[in-house]
């Protein structure tokens, strides 16, 4: 990913000039290694920092499967919170900016499955998925064809094959 950080970070922008004031809350933001991490601001320059203090160093493999896996813990420890104490259940997108490689994710298989369990217990909480209380977007940057069909994969097959949507 460290080849596409400078047009990562431009889309970053965008994405957060887009967004801008539709979360109440703020734009939580962290990086797939584990290193920066920030939870609800909308200082567009304080998360443009943190993109750049995330930038990937040569010798960093990505495991998504534990990046997406602490972001879903902490998503539904605070859906669990919400629901026991009667506050509304929050939405949550995640856009995930990839070159889809993954390199420290020793089973990429695993990652779908992250997903589909994950999604499987917010179903528990919500009762429905139909009003999409959870999306997660992938965006590629490169051309590697094994990363474009698991990104593929993620994006079409996860409802025929294990029955979400």
């Amino acid at each position: 990913m460290k080849s596409y950080w400078r047009e990562a970070d431009e889309l970053l922008g965008v994405l957060i000039d887009t967004t801008y004031g539709i979360d109440d809350d703020g734009i939580d933001f962290s990086d797939t290694n584990g290193q920066v991490q920030i939870s609800g601001t909308n200082d567009k320059m304080k998360i443009q920092r943190a993109m750049k203090d995330a930038e990937p160093q040569d010798w960093m493999r990505t495991d998504m499967r534990v990046a997406l896996g602490s972001l879903f813990a902490e998503y539904y420890r605070k859906l669990c919170d919400d629901s026991r104490s009667g506050r509304p259940l929050r939405k949550m997108t995640v856009i995930v900016l990839t070159d889809g490689l993954w390199e420290g994710t020793l089973e990429k298989k695993d990652v779908a499955e992250n997903i589909v369990d994950f999604v499987r217990k917010v179903f528990n909480i919500f009762g429905t998925l139909e009003e999409r209380p959870v999306t997660i977007q992938f965006i590629q940057f490169g051309q590697n064809i094994e990363a474009t069909s698991r990104l593929r994969f993620l994006d079409k097959h996860l409802s025929p094959t294990y029955g979400i949507p």
